[in-house]
């Protein structure tokens, strides 16, 4: 494991220098691997795919080995947007049979998942994968695990328009793998910080200035705005939530009163959260110009978020201190629904109270002094660390 650990440091630190040496070591599968570093800090990924392609057989490796090899294939096939031939390696895992007995294994497993899930904008599921990749990492003191899974989750946050909290992954980010070195890794971190400026800027001035031309009844001018917006979106590139496009073109769908347009808008929009705010303000819109709001059943979500709002708000320190004597009382671990019964007499609704949970175990976690004081036992249940 620690020659593996070694050779990902060595890439992640440019050190091209360490990586030739290994080119004459005695073991067959550091000289390939080697290799396959060093093509890719000089950008020749066919190549170093090629390698691997005529170096996969999980029968000649141990399966941390052959975990090593996959990750990088898969990798590989990412950066060229092949996501086809990312599946077909991402497959592969069933090879390796029971790949859960190594702790490195199952980690990259989930983390590779989890971007899987991320590029079908399943969000709230890529982020569970990445929380027990997390935990893995943690468990075995894994830091470049550490410090990818926080960049991961800062895009998580991003992509669903939490520009602070996003911020603060990005910065604990920054600060482990400056400790660990990891040069390569910086460049992608700077070039984030950047565009997280940018698309924070950019989604509130679009939201706000297409907003109040709706309020003051422009609605061509709003229109007109968001198109542009859109396409400067498209041309830029700019990374932000997804559903805020949809959410202004509903919002002006529903100001020229296309009501049935901007009932189909909304059945596109994932984020329940989002859904939950343009809902709200369409109900507001009619309201302040004495119109019916004719989405009944949408009516009644609007009443059910208004339910559920106070468990958006951040966790205080007397929740944390009865989540953590929560975990004394139940030492063979609590679920995230006992969690949420608990502490607030909620049913447990993931989309709603996952980010919350999440910053409840956070600062619990600073309470008691340790990153590693509460661990997650495969996605299901968490508990005090008795290590």
């Amino acid at each position: 494991m620690k020659e593996i650990w070694n050779l990902e440091q060595l890439y992640d630190q440019n050190n091209r220098t360490e990586l030739e040496s290994l080119l004459l070591a005695k073991s067959d599968f550091i000289q390939i691997a080697s290799q396959i570093l060093i093509d890719l800090l000089d950008n020749n990924l066919k190549s170093a795919l090629e390698i691997i392609k005529l170096s996969w057989n999980p029968k000649l490796f141990s399966l941390n080995e052959s975990v090593f090899l996959l990750q990088f294939a898969i990798a590989i096939n990412e950066t060229f947007y092949d996501l086809s031939e990312r599946k077909k390696w991402f497959l592969k895992w069933g090879e390796l049979g029971d790949f859960r007995k190594s702790k490195y294994a199952e980690h990259l497993y989930n983390f590779q998942k989890g971007i899987e899930l991320f590029y079908q904008r399943a969000y709230a599921l890529s982020n569970r994968h990445w929380e027990i990749s997390y935990q893995l990492a943690t468990e075995i003191n894994y830091v470049r695990g550490q410090y990818r899974l926080l960049f991961h989750f800062f895009m998580y946050l991003k992509e669903t328009g939490s520009f602070d909290y996003a911020n603060d992954k990005l910065l604990e980010c920054e600060k482990i793998s400056l400790e660990f070195g990891a040069i390569r890794f910086q460049e992608r971190i700077r070039e984030q910080k950047i565009l997280l400026v940018n698309s924070n800027k950019f989604v509130n001035t679009m939201q706000t200035e297409v907003t109040n031309l709706l309020m003051v009844n422009k609605k061509r001018a709003a229109r007109k705005l968001c198109l542009y917006y859109c396409k400067v979106r498209r041309v830029e590139n700019r990374s932000w939530q997804a559903s805020s496009e949809y959410s202004l073109i509903a919002m002006i769908a529903l100001s020229f009163g296309k009501d049935r347009l901007f009932s189909k808008i909304i059945e596109r929009i994932d984020d329940q959260i989002v859904k939950y705010s343009i809902l709200k303000f369409g109900y507001e819109y009619k309201k302040s110009r004495n119109e019916i709001f004719n989405q009944f059943e949408q009516l009644e979500m609007i009443n059910h978020f208004e339910k559920i709002n106070e468990p958006l708000k951040t966790p205080n320190l007397l929740e944390v201190k009865k989540f953590i004597n929560l975990l004394k009382a139940e030492s063979d671990g609590i679920s995230k629904s006992k969690i949420c019964k608990f502490l607030w007499n909620y049913d447990y609704d993931p989309v709603v109270h996952d980010n919350r949970i999440y910053k409840l175990i956070t600062k619990a976690r600073k309470y008691l002094g340790s990153k590693t004081s509460i661990i997650n036992c495969y996605g299901e249940l968490y508990k005090l660390n008795s290590i």
